[in-house]
């Protein structure tokens, strides 16, 4: 459809049907008492696993038909649920990688190494990564950090005109190219390290491991510095490109270059499992890596579904995945769209019986997602381009189960609402609710679609899943069988989440004032002061630039306790003070994003000032990650600036709350006027 996803999704709100049922449920505890069970009916593992294997029957990158497939099928699910479903394309310039070698220089004549894994027209290049033909020796730099970087450096190692050998994971594979590059390095090979599995079993197809000749794929772009199309970036005055050419290599090909540098031991941390040794080699052996890639013009489409609520003003909650992969990419996201899809249509159908809900919920499929967030950061874009005021919040799904652990990435005032829905679903091995089996929670990154939503928008996000990592991730390997035998058998933990996802944006949708707990912003504040205080510069010295936020924040925490503890008052009062104190409450945690009628966006990372990417690691989020930067570089200017910006957010989450207590209970200090 050719009308803007922001403009339908506040029109559509329009379509609002009031009844008695909502207001029956409430009595008899609420959404989640009444939901619970019809949802675990509702929910099919079986069709779960069906889906999930013809989304994955065949690799599907961005760009391709085959992706354009997939989205085709998930249109036709969320339409034979009876919602409203459009699409929207975007162009953009996707990366095809044509050419990837890597071989060894000897003597006798090169050695090509075998980079079969890609042996499908698709060679296992990263995507973004500049051209390359160039020779150079080979060393070792453990995780690709500063902190390894600056170990090598002690040692006499130089970077200087070498290519260093990683491990994939750690930190993301931009900054990894940006350090290395600082360094004055020219490139880096990147292996997937058996260590960092976590355990020691056997490989597919005889176990759950990563294949000896498994190669993971992957983007370049350095995408916590702005997400999306490098294009767009470049426009804002952002480069987002790699400057240092990448290759992705095997546990085969990275024990051959191991086992050919000679030098000091590396730290036992340094250690990982491969058989060949790990060394700080100040010459490792000399290799030719040859890549060539394009820059082709294609077509990528998101597609949406509308479950319409009754109070056209209340901010809608999205919900989210995205469908593109690099393989067949069964775990990622496969499972994830698969679960996301199943949530749709479980609350659809509670929609056509007794359930109405408050707020609007948008499901969304981004497409793009493993380039770089094309898709979801195109919506946020245009959203903040329409003016639209904005969502309560945003759910996301990625790769649904990659271990057993439940884990929750949550923005501070989500966490509480959701453990309220792990306290009524129970884990499928213990038996008992998740709620007391979780680990803890945490910040959500800037690495997968939520990113445009925390650091452009400011929206409050929560991902979620089972397991945060698992050993055949971005290869592929990553197929429906891998998901049969090892990942998820019977999709047990997928239908789980499905049903946890499906309670969880009902919840937040059918309270008609947005159930925030406020409270989990201080105590996230007073966690990451603390942190600061045990850094490098002491407290003493910094914290007299702090101001008035130490006040603002001990006044903001009084009213916020006082408010959590209202939620069952709530439930009632009035339907007009309800939606009065609603969107007091919206606002109130809106204070803590970007201004309203701002000129332009803030700079990427800087639209909540509660979190923002860690200048250390990028994707990873750092709490109050502008004053946190301030406080390592000793910029006491910049120490009183972010302060004050905290101090103002405080005090006008404050007014608004108390202004929300008065209208719905009439209890507070005052009522100020509604501003942001």
């Amino acid at each position: 459809m050719k009308k803007r996803a922001a403009i339908l999704l506040v029109a559509a709100s329009v379509l609002a049907v009031a009844g008695t049922e909502l207001w029956s449920a409430r009595r008899r505890g609420g959404f989640i008492g009444r939901a619970r069970g019809q949802v675990a009916k509702l929910v099919d593992a079986k069709r779960i696993g069906e889906e999930t294997a013809a989304f994955a029957a065949v690799p599907h990158r961005a760009g391709t038909p085959t992706n354009a497939n997939v989205a085709g099928l998930v249109g036709e699910r969320l339409r034979a649920a009876g919602l409203k479903v459009w699409n929207t394309p975007y162009e953009v310039e996707l990366y095809e990688p044509l050419a990837a070698r890597l071989a060894l220089v000897e003597k006798g004549g090169p050695k090509e190494y075998d980079l079969s894994e890609a042996d499908s027209g698709d060679p296992a290049t990263l995507a973004y990564t500049p051209d390359a033909d160039l020779t150079a020796g080979v060393v070792y730099g453990n995780s690709g950090t500063r902190a390894d970087f600056e170990l090598l450096r002690r040692k006499g190692v130089s970077l200087a005109g070498k290519l260093v050998l990683v491990r994939a994971q750690g930190i993301c594979r931009g900054m990894k190219a940006q350090l290395a590059a600082e360094a004055g390095a020219v490139g880096l090979i990147l292996f997937p390290e058996p260590r960092d599995q976590g355990f020691a079993k056997p490989a597919w197809p005889d176990g759950p491991n990563t294949p000896r000749t498994a190669i993971q794929r992957g983007t370049m772009l350095r995408y916590y510095l702005y997400p999306g199309d490098p294009v767009s970036a470049g426009e804002k005055g952002v480069d987002t490109r790699p400057h240092v050419p990448a290759l992705g290599v095997s546990q085969a090909v990275a024990i051959d270059l191991l086992s050919r540098m000679r030098g000091e031991a590396a730290p036992e941390e340094w250690r990982g499992w491969l058989k060949a040794p790990y060394v700080l080699a100040a010459e490792g052996p000399r290799v030719r890596l040859t890549l060539k890639g394009q820059l082709v013009r294609k077509t990528i489409r998101n597609v949406y579904a509308l479950l319409p609520g009754r109070n056209p003003d209340a901010r809608p909650v999205m919900v989210g995945s995205h469908y593109d992969a690099w393989e067949h990419g069964a775990v990622d996201p496969g499972s994830g769209t698969a679960v996301v899809l199943e949530a749709a249509e479980a609350l659809a159908g509670l929609s056509r019986g007794w359930w109405r809900p408050e707020r609007t919920i948008l499901f969304a499929f981004f497409d793009g997602e493993e380039v770089g967030m094309f898709g979801s950061t195109k919506w946020v874009e245009q959203a903040l381009r329409d003016r639209f005021e904005g969502l309560a919040a945003y759910l996301n799904v990625d790769s649904a189960v990659r271990a057993n652990d439940f884990v929750g990435n949550v923005s501070p005032g989500l966490a509480g609402p959701l453990d309220r829905v792990l306290a009524t679903v129970d884990d499928p091995d213990s038996g008992r609710p998740i709620a007391e089996s979780r680990g803890t929670f945490q910040l959500p990154g800037f690495s997968s679609d939520v990113s445009p939503f925390l650091g452009l928008a400011g929206t409050p996000v929560a991902e979620i899943g089972f397991g945060r990592w698992y050993p055949v991730y971005h290869t592929r390997a990553d197929t429906v069988e891998w998901i049969r035998r090892f990942g998820d058998p019977g999709f047990v933990r997928a239908a789980i989440l499905a049903r946890v996802l499906a309670l969880y944006a009902g919840a937040l949708a059918s309270e008609r004032v947005m159930p925030y707990r406020f409270a989990e912003l201080c105590a996230h504040t007073r966690v990451a002061l603390r942190k600061m205080e045990g850094g490098r510069i002491p407290g003493d010295e910094w914290r007299p630039y702090l101001g008035d936020l130490p006040r603002a924040l001990d006044q903001f925490e009084s009213v916020a306790r006082r408010w959590d503890g209202e939620a069952r008052r709530l439930a009632t009062i009035s339907e007009s003070r309800a939606r009065k104190a609603n969107a007091l409450v919206e606002s109130a945690m809106a204070s803590f994003g970007p201004p309203p009628g701002a000129a332009k966006p803030l700079p990427f990372g800087r639209a909540s000032v509660l979190l923002g990417p860690s200048a250390e690691e990028g994707c990873v989020a750092e709490p109050l990650a502008p004053l946190a930067q301030a406080v390592r570089v000793r910029d006491f200017a910049s120490i009183r600036a972010e302060a004050g910006r905290l101090s103002q957010a405080f005090n006008a989450a404050r007014e608004r709350l108390v202004a929300a207590e008065w209208v719905a209970i009439g209890r507070g200090e005052a009522v100020p006027q509604r501003g942001r």
